[in-house]
């Protein structure tokens, strides 16, 4: 007479129970993985636009450094700009935008060269 079994061991369950367990935890790291990885993209993404926009606004005449500040307008109280000139012709001019995301100061940076217009 052949005896069937049914149902689990406590062995297979426990082992079920803990590879569960593991996936859920692996999926919950990627997820915030993601969710750090993207805050950063976005905070790099208005330090380059707020560095572009001062850059646009800039000539030869108007290229004058400015001292570290905070960004003006109420939308960015956690950036802040500095403009470095050096040369004359050609002026080296370097915007620079920093934020500190998790108390870690980040920076990035639009570099370009102005030239006399009306040289003589």
């Amino acid at each position: 007479m052949v005896v069937r079994r049914h149902g689990f061991t406590l062995l297979e369950v426990l082992i079920t129970t803990v590879m569960l367990v593991i996936g859920v935890i692996a999926v919950v790291k990627a997820i915030a993985d993601a969710s750090s990885a993207d805050h950063a993209v976005e905070g790099k993404a208005v330090a380059l636009l707020l560095a572009q926009e001062k850059m646009e606004t800039l000539n030869y005449n108007a290229a004058v450094a400015e001292s570290k500040a905070v960004v003006d307008g109420v939308s960015f109280p956690q950036y802040s700009r500095e403009v470095t000139v050096s040369g004359t012709d050609p002026k080296k001019v370097t915007v620079t935008v920093y934020w500190t995301p998790l108390d870690v100061e980040q920076s990035v940076y639009y570099s370009t060269l102005f030239a006399n217009p009306s040289p003589g």
